[in-house]
C-alpha cells in the first residue's frame, strides 16, 4: 500500500499555519471589513499614506497581515504538493522536491517510536498525525518526521512501520495484543489530583486563604485559581483513557479523551524507567512510572507514563512487564552526610533571603525561615540515593515529590564527578550522567558521594 509514493492529507496545510495563522488570519479580514467602504472607492497608496498619516496604520497592518498569510500558505501548498513519501524495503524514504531539496531515506529498524495522534481539529475531518522518531543523539529533542492522513490510512502506515521496524520481517501476522494495565476515568482523576506537584498546588492555596481571610477576591485570585482548575481538567483529558498493551516486543499506549494519542515502542529502545511519587500520592503509597524513549515525549519535554498511579506491588508487576531489565538488585545507599553541608547552606541561604524580604510583614519570619532552610537541607539530602550493580544505574532526587531514575550501561552517553574546594576534602563528588532521551530525562545529577562510586561506574562504562 505504501510501496508507491504518497502526499499528505490535504488538512497538513492549515495545521502548519498553525492557531498564529488563525488569529492573523481573523485579524486581518476584521480590519477589511472595517474598511470596506476605503477599499471599495478603490485602494491606492496615497489614500493609504493619507490614512497612515491621519493615525489611521490599519491598512498597512492589513496589507501586511494579508501578505504573510498569503505567503505562508503558497508555500505551505507547494511543500504539501512536492512532499511524497513511501516505503522501499527496509526504509522509509522522504522526498521534498521543492526549491531547497530534501530527500531522507531511513532504515526502518532505526525508528524508535511510531505515535498516532488526534486533536479535535483532526477528528471533526477524520484525518490522524504519525510522529515518527529515529534513535539519534542529534534529533532526541525533535520529532523527526510528521505526516497526516486519513484514519483508516494513518492506522495501516503505523501498522507497516511498526511490523517493518521489527526483527521479523516475514508476512507473519502478530501476536494479539495483550493489556498490561488499564485505568477508569476515576483512577484517572485520582492521578491527576495525587499527582500535583508543590509548586501547582501551594499558589492556589495561599490564594485562597488569603482571600478567605480578607473576606475578598481580586481578579488576579480569581484568574490563579481558575487557572489551577483548567489545569486539572486537561490534564484528566490528557490521561483520561490510559491503557498500555503489548505484543511481542512492542508496547502500545493509548490516552486522552479530547487529544488521542497512541504510541508506540520496541522494549530495546527504552533507555531509562522513572519511578515518581509525588508530594500527594506519598501518603496513600502510590507510584507512578514512566520511560525514556527517544520521541516520546518531546513536544511538551516529558516522558510517557507507563502507569497512572499505582499501589508499590502493581508497580513492580508493570515494570516487569516493560522493563524488565531495569531492576537493581542493590538496596540504595544515602548521600554521603558530607552533602548536608552543601544542602543546608543552599536552602538555608534561599531561606534566608525570603525571610529578610518578609521580615516588614512580622519579624518572627526570619527565624522561621532559617528553620525551614534547614529542613530543606536535610530532607533534600535525604532524597538523593544511589545504588549500581553488574547491570544497570540508579539514582534519586526530590524533597516533597520523590523521583527514582534507572539506567542500563549501555543507555548513559557520558559521565562526569563534579565537586568544590570544601568538599573535596571529604573525598567527595557529585555525579552527572547523561542519557540518549528528550531534554526531560536527558540529564541527571546524584547527590554527594565518594568518588571511588565514580570510578566503579567508569570501568562499567569502559572511560
Amino acid at each position: 500500500m505504501f510501496s508507491k509514493p504518497s502526499r499528505n492529507h490535504i488538512t497538513i496545510v492549515p495545521e502548519q499555519f498553525g492557531a498564529v495563522g488563525l488569529v492573523l488570519l481573523t485579524g486581518a479580514v476584521s480590519i477589511f471589513i472595517e474598511y470596506a467602504d476605503s477599499f471599495g472607492r478603490g485602494f491606492n497608496f496615497s489614500l493609504m499614506l493619507r490614512q497612515i498619516t491621519s493615525g489611521y496604520v490599519y491598512p498597512l497592518v492589513l496589507v501586511i497581515g494579508l501578505a504573510v498569510c498569503l505567503v505562508f500558505t503558497v508555500w505551505s501548498f507547494i511543500r504539501w504538493r512536492k512532499t511524497f513519501f513511501y516505503i522501499d524495503g527496509g526504509y522509509l524514504v522522504v522526498e521534498r522536491k521543492t526549491l531547497m531539496r530534501r530527500d531522507s531515506r531511513v532504515p526502518l529498524d532505526s525508528i524508535s517510536t511510531v505515535n498516532l495522534e488526534r486533536n479535535l481539529f483532526e477528528r471533526i475531518v477524520g484525518t490522524a498525525k504519525i510522529k515518527l522518531d529515529i534513535n539519534s543523539a542529534v534529533t532526541a529533542n525533535s520529532t523527526d518526521f510528521v505526516f497526516v492522513l486519513r484514519l483508516d490510512k494513518a492506522k495501516a502506515f503505523e501498522s507497516e512501520l511498526v511490523r517493518g521496524k521489527s526483527e521479523k520481517k516475514s508476512d507473519v501476522a502478530q501476536t494479539e495484543r495483550k493489556t498490561i494495565c488499564s485505568f477508569t476515568l476515576s483512577q484517572a482523576f485520582r492521578d491527576v489530583v495525587l499527582g500535583q506537584s508543590i509548586v501547582q498546588i501551594l499558589p492556589s492555596v495561599l490564594t485562597v486563604a488569603y482571600s478567605v481571610y480578607s473576606a475578598s477576591w481580586s481578579v488576579a485570585a480569581i484568574f490563579i485559581v481558575l487557572g489551577w482548575l483548567v489545569s486539572i481538567i486537561m490534564q484528566f483529558a490528557s490521561a483520561g483513557g490510559f491503557r498500555i498493551e503489548k505484543s511481542e516486543d512492542t508496547f502500545y499506549i493509548t490516552s486522552g479523551l479530547i487529544k488521542r494519542k497512541n504510541y508506540s515502542f520496541s522494549a530495546d529502545k527504552v533507555n531509562a524507567v522513572i519511578i515518581k511519587r509525588p508530594m500527594l500520592a506519598r501518603f496513600f503509597g502510590l507510584y507512578r512510572a514512566e520511560v525514556a524513549v527517544v520521541g516520546l515525549g518531546n513536544d511538551k519535554n516529558e516522558t510517557p507514563q507507563i502507569c497512572l498511579l499505582v499501589k508499590k506491588t502493581e508497580l513492580d508487576r508493570i515494570v516487569a512487564e516493560c522493563a524488565p531489565d531495569f531492576v537493581c538488585s542493590v538496596e540504595p545507599e544515602r548521600s554521603h552526610k558530607a552533602g548536608l553541608i552543601a544542602s543546608v547552606c543552599f536552602y538555608g541561604v534561599l531561606s534566608l533571603a525570603v525571610g529578610v524580604a518578609l521580615t516588614k510583614v512580622h519579624p518572627v519570619l526570619l527565624p522561621l525561615a532559617a528553620v525551614v532552610g534547614v529542613v530543606l537541607g536535610v530532607l533534600s539530602r535525604n532524597g538523593k540515593k544511589l545504588a549500581a550493580d553488574d547491570n544497570v544505574f540508579s539514582c534519586s532526587r526530590g524533597i516533597f515529590s520523590l523521583t527514582y531514575a534507572t539506567f542500563r550501561y549501555d543507555a548513559i552517553q557520558t559521565a562526569q564527578l563534579s565537586t568544590n574546594p570544601l568538599l573535596k576534602r571529604f573525598g567527595v563528588g557529585k555525579i552527572r550522567v547523561s542519557i540518549l532521551g528528550s531534554s526531560a530525562v536527558s540529564v541527571h545529577t546524584t547527590g554527594w558521594f565518594k568518588a571511588e562510586r565514580y570510578s566503579e561506574l567508569s570501568q562499567r562504562l569502559g572511560y
